[in-house]
């Protein structure tokens, strides 16, 4: 693991483009995902985080901006691609990108989140990342940094779908 890591940065550092070489600065989220064990579930959390943010501080505009970080991270993760690889699990903008779409259809459905609700959304999502079930695995294959953004788009709202199915299933079979 270590020789693959000196390889990527040896590969980063000795690259002349410099436009390239910041395009895979932001594909790793500054090269974090090159030094932390789980770097796709730490671009979630920092996801999560920003689009609290955005909700607290731009709430009717806040899908604008993530729409525009959707595009934006395709475009990142095209650029970065040639140089670490097809779907490299170094290129983590994909998670951050997709995170704010955990609760797409969810939020709505319940008032407030709590750290109880939110923990299991990122478990569950976690989950369906790695198995990815359903044929998503398929939606990797499209072309460029479309498969990589897209693949975890779809992952996550399969999570907020199945937890806001779990919730109407929970609210409306509960005894009262």
């Amino acid at each position: 693991m270590e020789s693959v890591v000196k390889q990527i940065i040896l590969r980063l550092f000795s690259h002349a483009d410099k436009v390239t070489s910041a395009f895979v600065h932001a594909a790793t989220l500054g090269t974090a995902s090159l030094h932390i064990t789980a770097a796709g579930f730490f671009a979630v959390l920092i996801g999560v985080g920003w689009f609290w943010l955005l909700h607290k501080k731009l709430p009717r505009g806040k899908w604008i901006v993530v729409t525009l970080q959707i595009i934006a991270a395709v475009f990142i993760a095209k650029q970065a691609e040639p140089v670490l690889g097809p779907d490299s699990s170094s290129i983590i903008i994909d998670e951050f990108a997709a995170a704010p779409f955990l609760f797409l259809v969810s939020r709505p459905q319940m008032k407030s989140h709590s750290i109880i609700s939110t923990v299991i959304i990122l478990g569950l999502f976690g989950f369906l990342d790695h198995f990815k079930p359903l044929g998503l695995a398929m939606v990797e294959r499209l072309p460029a940094g479309l498969g990589v953004v897209a693949d975890d788009l779809a992952i996550a709202l399969l999570t907020s779908t199945v937890v806001w199915s779990g919730f109407k299933l929970f609210y409306y079979t509960a005894p009262r």
